[in-house]
């Protein structure tokens, strides 16, 4: 008689490896290994170091150019012959009231960022320009406005906003901007309209 014995089948487990992938995990503890080494991690902390120095003084640097500046206190009016857009006299007045003055290196201009070199900066006049009439007026300050050098000459102002437009019942902030050397802190800036009485503020910065 035959007698037919079952032997238990024996699992065999092997491991699972995709050798791809154990590669890249080999190499990874082994790159890790080699970064965190005492010589190299002393680099490497040295290395994030001047990188977090670096992004202060590009990010905090550049904002501390956009401080607001010591602005001197003005206070003085004067009224100015209204123009249309195209320069024409109108029968009508805005008042030019100058609020402040201020040094600074650069300057807005028209949606420009004009910036003083060679050792200079702007001395620049701010003004508020009112206008009570019912339609836009226009007007051109940079005529207002002269810089009385050491010499007694007179300078129009190298920085202006050109033909200055004020909206009907409104009143429009503006500025102009004389070149100076840097380090000068006494001026004498002489304002009011062409060819009328002029008056001259004299203020040290």
């Amino acid at each position: 008689m035959n007698v037919t014995t079952f032997v238990p089948a024996q699992v065999v487990r092997r491991r699972f490896s995709i050798p791809f992938l154990s590669g890249i995990f080999s190499g990874s503890k082994n790159l890790l290994v080699y970064l965190f080494s005492k010589p190299r991690r002393i680099f490497f902390t040295v290395l994030t170091l001047l990188a977090a120095f670096g992004l202060y003084t590009i990010f905090f640097s550049g904002n501390s150019s956009n401080e607001a500046p010591n602005v001197l206190g003005l206070s003085q009016q004067f009224e100015v012959t209204a123009k249309t857009k195209d320069g024409r006299n109108t029968n009508g007045d805005i008042s030019v009231d100058v609020t402040g003055t201020y040094k600074a290196g650069s300057l807005l201009v028209q949606g420009q960022r004009v910036i003083a070199r060679n050792g200079k900066e702007f001395l620049i006049i701010n003004m508020e320009l009112s206008n009570p009439y019912n339609v836009p007026l226009y007007l051109q300050p940079v005529d207002s406005f002269r810089l009385i050098g050491d010499d007694d000459k007179k300078y129009a102002p190298t920085a202006h906003q050109g033909n200055v437009e004020i909206r009907p019942q409104s009143t429009k902030t503006s500025n102009v901007g004389f070149v100076i050397p840097k380090g000068e802190s006494k001026f004498k800036v002489e304002i009011g309209e062409l060819n009328s009485e002029k008056v001259v503020l004299e203020f040290s910065l």
